[in-house]
Order: C-alpha cells, then structure tokens, then sequence
C-alpha cells in the first residue's frame, strides 16, 4: 500500500512539473482589406496535443442600453475538436471592461506586481505591422504617412522598455493616387502554464493579506 501511494505521488508530482513548464504559444493576426476584417488566433499547448484556431470574421460595434459594445462571432477550428466546437457568439460591453478595470485598479499594488511579473514572463516575438493606404489627396497621404510612424515609433519603443519584445516587419506603404486600406497586423505571445499558477498565488495571498490587515484595522477601530 505504502509503495502505491510512492508511485502516486511521483507520478502526480512528475504531471505537476510538466504542466507547470508547459508553454501556451498564442499567435494573433489580423487582416483587414478596405472594409473585410479578418481575425486569426491559434493557441498551442500541452506539448503541441492541443492546437486551436480562432477565426472571427464578423466583428461589429452595436448599443446595448444606450451603451456600445464588441460583437463578434467566432469560428473555431481543432485538429481533434472541429467536429465538436461549433460557434460561439458573445457580447461584450462597456461594463464588462470596466468591471475588470475597476476589479484591478481597487488594488494598485496587486496590479504593480501584475504588470512587472508579466513584463518579464511574457514573450513576444515576431511582430510585424503592415500598412497600405491611399486617401486620393497627396498632400493628406503623405500627413498620415508622418503620422503613423511618429505614432507606432512611440509605441514600439513603449513596449520593447517594458515586454520581452521583438520586431520582425514594419511596413507602411502610402497610394498617392488611389483611395484604399490594407492592414496586417500579427504576432506571437509565449508564457508559461506555471505563470498562471504563480498569478493565482500572488492574488490568492494578496487576498489574504488585505483581509488581516482589514482586520487588524477593524481591531483596533474597536478598541479605541
């Protein structure tokens, strides 16, 4: 009996330790030919067993409630689920965002510990932005053209400061005489499973930690 519960535990610990170590690969891309927007999301995990791919080919802005929200519809496709996973249809509104905001910004020392540990955990590689447009105005074209580098300039220097970040194309292509938009956009973000155990500690013993200081607040509101 003692030699079985031996091999338990070796064999739970040894599962353990290859999901901890496990990578999630996610890989974004999106397309948009003037107004067709295409959305690709593929995730592989657990050892290259699971590889999903997330198509979303409508995306809309509609009001709820005199409110905007995200609507989208996506297609999902495995190569051992494809048959089962047919598609999923959601909303998500104003409220929802602000709802995870508030839930993060209700403790600004959690979320400080959040964004350093992700800023070192996270990997993303790979970016590439490519942009091709024409406005039928010379003078305007070349304007944005300014414009958008000046602006994702800023923003690629933001991020390779604070992720792991690599760049593999930025293209910006201007049409001085025709009116168009092409967009492509894609890149791949890596961590690990045990990144999301390490996140469900943290916030577990952050809890734990506001709660007794609550407490000791409490105490001594009383004994005063």
């Amino acid at each position: 009996m003692l030699k079985f519960f031996v091999i338990a535990f070796i064999t739970i610990l040894f599962i353990f330790i290859l999901l901890y170590v496990m990578t999630i690969r996610i890989k974004l891309k999106t397309i948009r030919v003037n107004e067709d927007d295409i959305i690709l999301i593929r995730v592989k995990t657990l050892y290259g067993l699971v590889n999903i791919k997330f198509e979303i080919p409508f995306l809309d802005i509609v009001f709820i409630n005199n409110k905007p929200a995200l609507k989208y519809k996506a297609e999902v496709e495995s190569n051992k689920t494809s048959k089962l996973w047919k598609q999923i249809s959601k909303i998500f509104t104003v409220d929802d965002f602000n709802n995870l905001k508030k839930y993060f910004h209700h403790d600004p020392v959690f979320l400080k510990m959040m964004k350093v540990y992700w800023s070192e955990k996270m990997n993303i590689y790979d970016f590439s932005f490519i942009l091709k447009f024409g406005t039928n105005d010379a003078a305007l074209t070349a304007l944005i053209y300014g414009a958008c580098w000046a602006i994702i300039g800023s923003l690629l220097a933001i991020l390779s400061n604070n992720l792991n970040f690599n760049i593999k194309d930025i293209i910006i292509t201007p049409y001085f005489d025709k009116e168009s938009i092409d967009i492509e956009f894609s890149c791949i973000i890596k961590f690990k499973f045990g990144d999301i155990i390490n996140t469900g500690i943290m916030l577990l013993r952050r809890r734990i930690q506001r709660r007794k200081i609550e407490q000791q607040l409490k105490n001594t509101l009383h004994a005063s």
